[in-house]
């Protein structure tokens, strides 16, 4: 019997830390990115962030406000699709170190090997601006854009 493939998007969400004019990221084989996870089915992208953020790396978010959404699309594979909700907060408590993550300076950003993406939309993020992105993929590698459009909020 042939399973209906499912076109329910993914839903997580990204948060830039911000301190002293750093920003903590983590480095996955290699790439630097910020942090993040996956939202679950019965709680608010908020309470996902607030929640991951303090059982993966440690942190007591104080105060986080939602900065931009980011819809990931991918023509060969529509079940990969994502909605990534970005925060930031600069209003936290470290009550653990995670070997994963290092702060990295604003200036820093342009020389770190990233996501191709965040090159469109990181600059907006940090300097306040709400912004809404769609990246259309070829696969769900996300290593081929194929095309992109960011509006301000």
């Amino acid at each position: 019997m042939l399973r209906k493939r499912s076109t329910t998007t993914k839903k997580s969400f990204l948060c830039l830390i911000v301190s002293n004019g750093g920003l903590l990221l983590r480095n996955r084989q290699g790439i630097w990115e910020a942090i993040g996870g996956s939202v679950g089915e019965h709680e608010s992208p908020q309470q996902a962030a607030t929640r991951q953020l303090y059982e993966k790396y440690g942190l007591v978010i104080n105060g986080i406000s939602l900065i931009g959404e980011i819809f990931m699309v991918f023509d060969k594979d529509p079940s990969s699709n994502e909605q990534i909700f970005v925060f930031k907060s600069s209003d936290f408590s470290v009550i653990r170190q995670n070997e994963e993550t290092n702060w990295k300076k604003a200036e820093e950003l342009g020389t770190l090997k990233m996501p191709e993406h965040y090159g469109l939309w990181l600059p907006k993020a940090i300097n306040e601006q709400k912004f809404k992105c769609i990246f259309y993929f070829d696969s769900h590698e996300r290593m081929h854009m194929l095309k992109y459009s960011i509006e301000a909020l």
